[in-house]
């Protein structure tokens, strides 16, 4: 350890300027390191599928209006051979994980960040919306009865996940660099 004598309030200024800047250095480390590592995680996650459904279908809306149009379009689909069946019943794609971009971006202050964006138009009845003000308002309930994660739940684990590897980085980067 380094120890200095202050003779003055400016060099107090000066040593809180330098650990400031390392504990910044080292926080930055330990997110960009975090972030690196979740990537591929978030990946894995997003093609995670509920079992097949057993069971009644429960409906794509509350409204019997919008349910019955929906039924209406969901049969005319069927009938021009628009929806994968296997004779009988929808067969899953397993298209759910690309139909999200994942966007890792650098900032101008060398801040990193992964943006999320949905990319089809159906993924918002499957999973939701990123709208924390309407995101659930859009998964239809059959889906949500089936098992379907919706995506702000995923974000809030991810986020947790994110701060918890975080928080660990720095830790681990703190007591190395205290142990030189």
């Amino acid at each position: 350890m380094i120890r200095r004598t202050i003779e003055s309030e400016a060099d107090l200024d000066g040593i809180v300027t330098e650990v400031m800047a390392r504990e910044q250095f080292i926080f930055q480390q330990s997110y960009d390191e975090a972030l690196v590592e979740l990537e591929p995680e978030l990946y894995i996650s997003l093609n995670e599928t509920p079992p097949k459904r057993t069971g009644t279908w429960g409906g794509w809306s509350t409204d019997p209006k919008k349910d019955a149009k929906a039924r209406r379009w969901w049969f005319w689909q069927l009938s021009k051979k628009n929806i994968p069946t296997d004779g009988k019943h929808y067969q899953r794609q397993g298209n759910v994980a690309q139909a999200f971009e994942l966007l890792s971006e650098q900032l101008e202050n060398n801040v990193n960040r992964i943006r999320i964006r949905m990319t089809a138009g159906w993924l918002r009845y499957l999973v939701g919306t990123l709208d924390r003000r309407r995101g659930a308002s859009y998964q239809i309930p059959g889906h949500k009865q089936t098992g379907w994660w919706r995506i702000l739940d995923k974000l809030d684990e991810w986020e947790t996940q994110l701060i918890e590897r975080i928080l660990e980085k720095y830790d681990d980067a703190n007591i190395r660099s205290r142990n030189r």
